[in-house]
């Protein structure tokens, strides 16, 4: 009888180290979420017309620096395509 109760337990602490394995390593693969990184893919809204020049948008509410090959106008929806540097995105017309 206690030679089962310790296969029993012995089979359910190895189930349970499975388990916690395979969450850490699906927490590894997953996509940043946090920081400029994890903008990239987001959607926002322009908050001025912008342009290669320069313009502003708010995301995750914050104000970011974005720009765009194309003109965007005020209050278009715009999805992240790249971080530029630490300040700036690289924005274009969500659709």
């Amino acid at each position: 009888m206690t030679l089962l109760l310790l296969v029993i337990v012995l089979i359910i602490v190895v189930f349970l180290a499975a388990i916690a394995v395979y969450i850490s390593i699906m927490a590894h693969l997953e996509q940043v979420a946090t920081g400029p990184e994890g903008l990239v893919d987001s959607i926002g809204r322009a908050l001025t017309k912008i342009n290669s020049q320069g313009g502003e948008i708010f995301i995750k509410g914050e104000r970011w620096k974005a720009v765009s090959s194309k003109n965007i106008n005020k209050g278009t929806r715009v999805k992240v395509k790249a971080l530029l540097d630490e300040m700036r995105l690289d924005v274009e017309e969500e659709i």
